[in-house]
């Protein structure tokens, strides 16, 4: 045993070393070979050097390492050991996320490593799926597993890890098509993109034996619709990449089901699982289809509440800041925000749920702090969060409708022309701030020859602009028409021209030294 430990260490430290290179296979297959045996702490005690280090290419490597050993290694892995390492994937995820560099790789491992964090997450909260991802003998899944509440809550999961997964491959692919060292990272992600989809039409085959709220089903349908569409294209890249078509054969994304049941087969299916739907959800069926068919007041709460559910989703998405722990604020929201939709998809008590929705839309001010403005100049968000706070803005006359309520409004409106205050405030500290490519465009000013800027042949200039995928963001509300803020339009205007203006810098900047990777695409 001597003699084996110091073989597994000396593979994970070359695995994770500092060269710009891939680990090499051999290193991988020795860790997973001995994963078979008692030799995995010697494992996680190296990659627990390497992970926290300060050398990005340690952490990244780190990562990979990690993420391949796990898909291919023992199903022992998935336990004790891996609950253990936790707190040092955890650890590494949050000081990635408090480095604010630009370098490219750092931004690749800054979402690498929150999908990491996310799975191992997945892996204490679900036990029988394996490191690869799937479920090895459906037959002996949990039979808690078949029923309406886990089925949602298991696929709402799944879903959202998956939505972390497809940030990270395809804009490798696209801008990265030749570096083999932040290519590799995209071999096990497509993997488990492929597992995770069987999963995710696994689970929404029998929620549809069994939820009985069709728009409940059309929502993670539609979903799932854009889930597909997105691995269809990453899948089709893939194969046209010559590293990646060259280290693991892509995998064939099974068609889309439509999940058309019948009754016929609704009934087998709730006679081979009779506890499949919840007691506590028969108890308030009828009182929640007569409110939903009787009462149009209900409608229009839930109406207005499902608009302002995912308007709030997205807002939280980017504004939550990756520190929060369980007594933050942001938690806080979140909470509310998951027992808001709950209450949502089964609205027993009509005047509650008034309360609930509004409180939660009030409480939305927990997000818009200093600290948040910080956090969203820094990954560039800041046009989408204006966005979103101008939906935000605008579903309030609604929710003031529907809610029958005013409570808290002038303090909630004092905290967005606050937050717009706070944004605003951060992007001139930034647009002030002495780049690292001044000498870049002094030598271009040189270049010129004190040439004028307004007499330069700038349509016989070429620049290849780098293609780049555009995200839409659907939060069109139908409300009474209300007076737009002009702060929304004024900041909104400003912050288009700073990234416009960015955008102009950083393609003249690759036009002075195209191989030189200054500008993420991340």
């Amino acid at each position: 045993m001597d003699f084996l430990e110091p073989k597994i260490k000396v593979a994970t430290k070359k695995a994770c070393n500092s060269m710009n290179t891939p680990p090499k296979p051999k290193h991988i297959k020795t860790i997973i070979a001995k994963s078979y045996t008692n030799d995995m702490p010697m494992f996680y005690q190296e990659l627990n050097k390497t992970m926290l280090s300060n050398n990005i290419l340690h952490q990244y490597k780190s990562f990979v390492t990690l993420h391949r050993v796990l898909r291919d290694g023992s199903p022992s892995l998935i336990g004790g050991y891996l609950d253990s390492f936790y707190p040092v994937i955890y650890k590494a995820y949050v000081k990635l996320q408090q480095q604010n560099n630009t370098e490219p790789l750092l931004q690749i491992t800054k979402h690498y490593a929150q999908y990491i964090q996310m799975r191992v997450v997945f892996h204490q909260q679900h036990r029988f799926f394996t490191g690869a991802l799937n479920i090895p003998e459906y037959e002996t899944l949990p039979e808690e597993y078949y029923t309406d509440l886990k089925c949602l809550s298991t696929l709402s999961y799944i879903m959202d890890l998956m939505d972390y997964l497809l940030v990270v491959p395809l804009p490798i692919i696209h801008n990265y098509s030749s570096d083999r060292t932040k290519l590799d990272c995209t071999i096990p992600l497509i993997l488990d993109a492929n597992e995770l989809y069987n999963v995710i039409i696994f689970f929404m085959h029998n929620l549809a034996h069994i939820e009985e709220n069709e728009s409940v089903f059309t929502f993670l349908y539609n979903r799932l619709l854009r889930i597909y569409q997105a691995l269809v294209n990453l899948f089709g890249e893939a194969r046209n990449n010559l590293y990646i078509s060259n280290n693991m054969t892509v995998p064939t994304l099974k068609p889309l089901p439509t999940f058309n049941v019948t009754q016929q087969q609704k009934d087998e299916y709730r006679l081979k699982h009779p506890n499949c739907i919840t007691k506590e959800k028969d108890r308030i069926a009828p009182k929640y289809t007569k409110e939903m068919n009787d009462d149009g007041e209900t409608k229009e709460l839930c109406k207005v509440g499902n608009q302002f559910v995912r308007i709030l989703t997205q807002f939280i998405q980017v504004c939550s800041l990756p520190t929060a722990d369980k007594e933050s604020p942001d938690f806080k929201l979140m909470a509310m925000l998951k027992c808001l939709i709950d209450e949502l998809q089964q609205p027993e008590n009509y005047p509650a749920l008034k309360t609930h929705i509004w409180k939660t839309f009030i409480g939305t001010h927990f997000l818009m702090q200093k600290e948040n403005a910080i956090h969203v100049v820094e990954i560039k968000q800041n046009i989408l969060v204006m966005e979103l706070v101008q939906c935000i803005d605008n579903i309030e006359n609604e929710l003031i409708r529907v809610c029958k309520t005013h409570d808290g409004i002038d303090e909630f409106n004092k905290s967005v022309d606050e937050f717009i205050s706070f944004i605003d405030k951060q992007l001139k500290e930034v647009s002030n701030k002495r780049t690292k490519n001044d000498q870049i465009f002094n030598a271009l000013d040189l270049e010129l020859g004190g040439l004028s800027v307004d007499n330069f042949d700038w349509d016989g200039l070429s620049i290849a602009v780098p293609k780049t995928d555009k995200v839409p963001i659907v939060c069109k509300v139908e409300t009474k028409s209300k007076t737009v803020n002009p702060k929304f339009k004024e900041l909104l205007d400003a912050s288009r021209k700073l990234a416009a203006e960015t955008q102009n810098l950083a393609i003249c900047a690759k036009n002075m030294d195209s191989s030189e990777d200054t500008f993420p695409s991340f």
